[in-house]
């Protein structure tokens, strides 16, 4: 077994604890709103990338059209979201948040962020610039594929 290997078994289990609390908190923070957590990722990615087709949000989230669709129609009646055929191809259906589901994904991010900093908070300085550090460094050669 490589070191690499050994080293992503060791951190398998601390990464999958922290994945599991910040689950946690998104669902605790869904639930106090009437939301599911895919809802949550849906006001997330809209708030992140602006307007959008409808299939690109299903694209994103990797859900069928017609989940997505349906997902759509919840966030629209609750006035999360807005939708409007695209005026350059009335086939397509552009979906963007709005600014009352702008300030729900806020209060949901700042409980969200709150929980987060308080396991930080216990950590002393230099480790949480390592953890910090460490997780961003993940993401980035996640990110690359």
């Amino acid at each position: 077994m490589s070191m690499t290997q050994h080293q992503a078994e060791v951190l398998e289990v601390p990464l999958s604890k922290v994945l599991r609390f910040l689950g946690q908190c998104r669902a605790e923070a869904t639930k106090a709103r009437a939301l599911t957590p895919s809802q949550l990722g849906v006001l997330r990615l809209l708030n992140m990338g602006g307007e959008c087709r409808m299939s690109d949000v299903a694209a994103a989230m990797a859900l069928s059209n017609s989940a997505c669709t349906a997902m759509a129609d919840q966030l629209e009646k609750r006035g999360l979201v807005r939708r409007r055929t695209d005026p350059e191809d009335r086939r397509s259906v552009q979906v963007a948040i709005t600014p009352e589901g702008r300030a729900m994904l806020q209060a949901m991010l700042a409980e969200i962020h709150g929980a987060l900093a308080e396991r930080l908070d216990r950590l002393n300085a230099a480790d949480r610039v390592r953890v910090i550090e460490g997780f961003e460094a993940l993401a980035r050669v996640i990110d690359e594929g």
